[in-house]
């Protein structure tokens, strides 16, 4: 199941974001954390623990308003 959210033009340190992953058997979401943000980059710690970067337009705004 892939999951299409809102998107956002930069993402914010604290950010809650997932992210849609196509693996050779399956799709999946991966969920992470904003931790550092640069002008084309973010910085998310995934539910692993794992620190990668990401390109913003990768990336859908999971937070509740």
């Amino acid at each position: 199941m892939c999951a299409f959210l809102d998107k956002k033009e930069r993402y914010d340190v604290g950010d809650l974001v997932i992210l849609n992953v196509c693996s050779p058997r399956k799709l999946r979401t991966i969920t992470g954390i904003v931790v550092r943000v640069e002008e084309e980059f973010a910085y998310v710690r995934l539910i692993s623990g794992y620190t990668r970067k990401f390109f913003h337009r990768d990336l859908h705004f999971l937070n509740k308003v």
